[in-house]
């Protein structure tokens, strides 16, 4: 995959999950690297490695609040190696092809929260994801189960046309 097309299909996703989070009523103040050092957007990579301390690089992509409640979360919404020095975190994993252990409609979608000793094998994917309306309980009022798989459609499309 082209770079370009890597990072374009990263900032679609988690712009699909900002948009579902600040309209069912959350608060995401946006993090990740690439939009708080913008500068750093089109370094190359040996040069961003360079630049970039790796809990910088490592930072998750939002920190979501729940205005009514004492509530945050931070929150990755791709796969990192490097994310110990944030955690606890929540992960949230699109997968193309999610394991047989994820059911439902929304099956392709999964929120995990992530401790700082977590082993983060297949066993623990497979085992102690949530579906995202669960953890961020505010979008199940605001969207039936039919809007969230229409966006877990939408990030499919995304990542299967990059």
């Amino acid at each position: 995959m082209f770079p370009l097309d890597a990072a374009l299909s990263g900032h679609l996703v988690a712009t699909v999950i900002d948009v579902l989070l600040v309209d069912a009523g959350y608060q995401v103040i946006l993090l990740g690297i690439e939009r708080v050092v913008r500068e750093l957007r089109n370094a190359d990579a040996e040069r961003f490695r360079a630049i970039a301390p790796l809990r910088l690089r490592s930072m998750p992509d939002f920190f979501v609040i729940d205005p009514d409640s004492p509530q945050g979360w931070l929150t990755e919404v791709k796969f990192r190696t490097a994310q110990e020095h944030w955690a606890p975190f929540h992960l949230v994993l699109a997968v193309a092809e999610p394991p047989n252990e994820w059911t439902g409609v929304v099956k392709h979608l999964r929120a995990f929260r992530i401790e700082p000793a977590a082993q983060l094998s297949r066993g623990f994917f497979t085992s102690r994801g949530e579906r995202i309306q669960d953890v961020f309980t505010r979008l199940t009022p605001k969207w039936p189960d039919a809007t969230i798989q229409q966006a877990q459609d939408v990030i499919l499309r995304i990542a299967t046309e990059s």
